[in-house]
């Protein structure tokens, strides 16, 4: 019996280290979609870290859930402005006047969550 086992853990063994060695890895990742421009890519970072600070400032009472409220829908409608640059523009693109404007309403909401914008 404790060859029987000895000899299957030795059989597992060596056939998962053989697998090992010769096994090569892939690197095909394939995306339908576009690398996103810098623009958007500033602007969706600047949206989830507000996000985030609305929850963390709400949960520590530094603000209401009026303020809270506010915000996320001040966050709502700039998100909502940036689909309709990106529609005008062809998809996944803002122009730099495009991504100033956004900026300004995300500027808007930094000051109400006490941030330097």
């Amino acid at each position: 019996m404790k060859n029987l086992v000895f000899g299957i853990a030795v059989l597992f063994a060596a056939t998962s280290s053989w697998a090992g060695v010769n096994a090569q890895p892939t690197q095909t990742h394939y995306s339908s979609k576009p690398a996103l421009n810098p623009n958007l890519h500033q602007i969706h970072a600047r949206f989830r870290q507000q996000k985030k600070e609305v929850k963390l400032q709400l949960k520590s009472g530094k603000i209401t859930k009026e303020q809270a409220k506010n915000i996320q829908l001040s966050l709502v409608a700039a998100r909502k402005q940036e689909v309709a640059f990106t529609g005008q523009n062809g998809n996944q693109d803002l122009t730099s006047t495009q991504q100033a404007q956004l900026n300004q309403s995300l500027d808007k909401n930094a000051q109400l969550l006490g941030e330097k914008p």
